[in-house]
């Protein structure tokens, strides 16, 4: 009998030890927690790249308003003006320009440019010569804008190009003289700088230094009743300051 009672309670202990075990292994599979991958963090530094690189391909518009001047260099044949300098300006005036573009990539924008002048005037000892004193140029230029534009929004640039230029000349000093070349097609040399702040998306500020490169030839009446020509190389200077949005 007391075989039989031992039995049973080293029986009960295995079955008890037995499901404790169990107990521990089920409630250590529950505390296992499963790895959740990480999710890849953008830098800020790109995502602000990409902001500003949705505004780099794009039609633009814009405006400016600046100061010119003509300056003339007077060539051997100009005989007319022997008693004055071998070149001369006009005085300074204020400008203004209105701008449409489209730029293809980080390098390269194609613009299409209005400029007013201003009334430019050459100084009184003109009123000696056979030269007109007084020019009132407006043209439309076509231009390549060929730079870099930087991921921080500032943008180096030069300009070449061409422009259909109206001098738009007074009358002479010395009647019968003749400007032959009141609508010179000129040749357009330039640089500037932009910026487009991060931001004012789309706004861009500018700052634009131009030369517009053309042949004055005119002809004048001789004391025997002749006509005697001369050409000259000028150029109109312009400097000005803008600002524009691009789509």
């Amino acid at each position: 009998m007391n075989k039989l009672r031992l039995s049973l309670f080293v029986l009960s202990i295995s079955i008890a030890s037995s499901f404790a075990h169990g107990a521990v292994q089920s409630d250590t599979k529950q505390a296992v927690v499963p790895k959740v991958p990480k999710q890849a963090v953008v830098p800020s530094d790109t995502k602000q790249a990409t902001d500003i690189k949705s505004k780099i391909k794009g039609l633009y518009f814009g405006g400016g308003i600046g100061v010119s001047n003509i300056y003339q260099a007077r060539e051997t044949s100009s005989i007319a003006l022997d008693s004055m300098d071998d070149s001369f300006s006009t005085s300074i005036k204020t400008s203004f320009n209105l701008l449409a573009g489209y730029q293809f990539n980080r390098i390269f924008a194609l613009e299409f440019v209005f400029t007013d002048f201003g009334n430019l005037n050459f100084d009184d000892e003109l009123q000696a010569t056979s030269l007109p004193a007084k020019y009132s140029p407006f043209g439309f230029s076509t231009q390549a804008n060929i730079g870099y534009t930087f991921k921080n929004g500032w943008r180096p640039f030069a300009l070449l190009g061409i422009t259909v230029m109206s001098l738009n000349p007074g009358e002479p000093s010395i009647p019968g003289s003749n400007d032959l070349n009141k609508t010179p097609t000129t040749l357009l040399t330039g640089v500037g700088i932009e910026y487009q702040p991060a931001a004012l998306s789309g706004v861009i500020f500018r700052v634009t230094g131009s030369r517009d490169w053309y042949t004055v030839d005119y002809n004048y009446p001789n004391v025997d009743g002749g006509a005697k020509m001369f050409s000259d190389l000028a150029m109109i200077q312009n400097i000005s300051i803008g600002a524009g949005y691009k789509f």
